[in-house]
């Protein structure tokens, strides 16, 4: 897969800060890779973040059942209601981070809310929402019922490990000056 850098100076206020993009274009394309992946990061500012999001879309280059093979997935995250929900006594009136991953059969999505908890950390919420589509539609329910607990142990597992990774590296980069910590940032999202 080709990387191909593209980043969007800022025009007005409220617009994304840049973006990358990973894909390949159709003059480009590998025959031998099978589908095409395209990335987009936004943040609205790289000095004070409001918010920030994520899309990705993985397109099938053809073959048996390649409508199956695709999807797409969003993510969006509003710090302010992200500060708002770790505030004592506060609650946003939506949650400050959702997501939708999209699949030919199936849809899920997903919302995380923040809390403060009397030890000083956060607790945090998942909710996720599982439906079917097209023909796997009257199927889901069944398989919920057959492997219901099982998926939602290791959602739970994959939640905790999250959470051990989050309480190590975090803590290291709020340490950072701010103004290094923005530097790297942006080249992170912008690259050299």
């Amino acid at each position: 897969m080709n990387r191909t850098p593209t980043s969007a100076s800022p025009s007005s206020p409220g617009t994304a800060a840049g973006r990358r993009r990973w894909g390949s274009s159709p003059s480009t394309a590998d025959p031998d890779r099978p589908a095409r992946l395209v990335c987009a990061l936004g943040l609205t500012s790289a000095e004070r973040p409001r918010e920030a999001w994520l899309s990705a879309t993985l397109r099938p280059s053809g073959g048996k059942r390649a409508e199956y093979l695709g999807g797409t997935g969003r993510l969006h995250l509003d710090l302010g209601r992200w500060w708002q929900a770790t505030g004592h006594g506060r609650h946003p009136s939506r949650a400050p981070l959702s997501g939708t991953l999209t699949h030919p059969l199936a849809r899920v999505s997903v919302t995380v809310v923040p809390r403060p908890a009397p030890d000083g950390c956060w607790r945090v919420t998942v909710r996720a929402r599982l439906s079917g589509r097209s023909v796997a539609r009257p199927l889901l329910p069944l398989a919920t019922a057959v492997l219901g607990r099982r998926a939602r142990r290791a959602c739970a597992e994959a939640l905790d490990r999250a959470a051990v990774a989050w309480n190590t590296q975090v803590p290291e980069l709020v340490r950072k000056d701010g103004e290094r910590l923005g530097a790297e940032l942006a080249e992170a999202f912008l690259g050299p």
